[in-house]
């Protein structure tokens, strides 16, 4: 047990220390320029796929790889446990070691990761996608020292302490959770309205937030840091809980179902030809731009196929963790108190810490 937890704790301080997702995201610069050459060539009537330039990783990870290698594991259920998340480290960082990464790489990279969308998934998008778009009337704005109270309260509520919040921008994101260093950075560029503020706000607050402080109460470090592939539970508990408290309507469903088709078009096509398909769904341009560049990030070649298929698992994850939890297969309430389990190990690793 002694010797499990120490391997625990070394794997942590890998996820603590090493941050995979700098070889996935463009570099700032290069994501507004292309942006831009992007958005001028479609009101031309021309077509463009964007190239980007991606950050470098200047950490040794070879030498990490070399002592993930010689860890020595248990053939008991946290044993499994810690080699499976050992192997996804590994998977991330042999990636993160190379200079460059083809399409192919890519994606088959984030397929072992994440997965990718099947046939039942996609039948599902397209049939939340051709639900009629509702009109809603425009939202009250708020500011964002009126979204940092909200946030304090609702971290409040969870008695959950020592978290800092912080302002961002010129990032790919709207909310960002470090569970590890306790931070939530919030892009000072989005506008915040009541109603997208409560849904953040159950979604980053009540499910990332609230996962990660429950984690630290857990006697091992990999509820904090994460059990391995738990993404797709994450997400997934994260739209159920914007479900359960009604805020995932017809268009935020619309909204990640599109995200599953943006992975489905860039697996057989360039990004443009992802972007234009996405057009014929109706979304904006603005819209399609966004879904069509996260289903196409770390790809150093934009007209050729490929995917980074992370996105798939908020949809998927929702659908999954819905039927479990109708199914009475698993609580609901577990989710949340565990930590960032992933519902495949949830109900055995609750068995065995209620006996140890």
């Amino acid at each position: 047990m002694k010797a499990l937890k120490k391997i625990d704790k070394k794997l942590y301080e890998v996820v603590k220390r090493y941050n995979f997702n700098r070889r996935i995201i463009p570099e700032a610069s290069s994501r507004k320029i292309e942006k831009c050459r992007f958005m001028n060539a479609v009101e031309k009537g021309e077509k463009y796929n964007p190239v980007f330039n991606y950050h470098k990783e200047k950490d040794d990870l070879k030498k990490m790889i070399l002592a993930l290698d010689k860890l020595k594991f248990t053939d008991d259920f946290i044993g499994g446990i810690l080699r499976e998340k050992a192997f996804e480290i590994r998977i991330k960082a042999e990636f993160a070691s190379k200079d460059e990464n083809t399409n192919d790489e890519l994606t088959e990279y984030s397929e072992i990761l994440f997965g990718k969308p099947d046939k039942t998934i996609i039948s599902d998008a397209k049939n939340a996608l051709n639900i009629e778009i509702k009109n809603v009337d425009p939202e009250k704005k708020i500011s964002l020292d009126q979204l940092y109270y909200k946030i304090e309260q609702e971290l409040g509520s969870y008695r959950i302490e020592g978290w800092k919040i912080e302002t961002v921008g010129n990032v790919a994101y709207s909310v960002s959770i470090l569970p590890i260093e306790k931070k939530i950075r919030i892009n000072r560029e989005v506008v915040y309205t009541e109603k997208s503020s409560k849904r953040m706000i159950v979604h980053e607050i009540g499910t990332h937030v609230l996962r990660a402080k429950n984690g630290m109460k857990q006697p091992y470090w990999l509820c904090q840091s994460g059990f391995p592939y738990y993404s797709f539970t994450e997400e997934g508990t994260a739209l159920l809980n914007e479900y359960r408290h009604g805020l995932l309507d017809e268009n935020r469903l619309r909204d990640h179902a599109g995200r599953i088709m943006a992975i489905h078009f860039a697996l057989q096509g360039s990004f443009y030809d992802t972007f234009i398909s996405l057009l014929e769904y109706g979304f904006t341009k603005e819209h399609a731009y966004t879904m069509t560049f996260r289903a196409r990030c770390g790809l150093l070649n934009q007209s050729h196929p490929g995917a980074y298929t992370r996105d798939w698992i908020y949809f998927g994850g929702f659908k999954k963790l819905k039927d479990l939890v109708d199914s009475n297969q698993i609580e609901f309430n577990d989710l949340l108190k565990y930590g960032k389990t992933s519902y495949q190990h949830l109900n055995q690793y609750i068995e065995f810490v209620e006996s140890c």
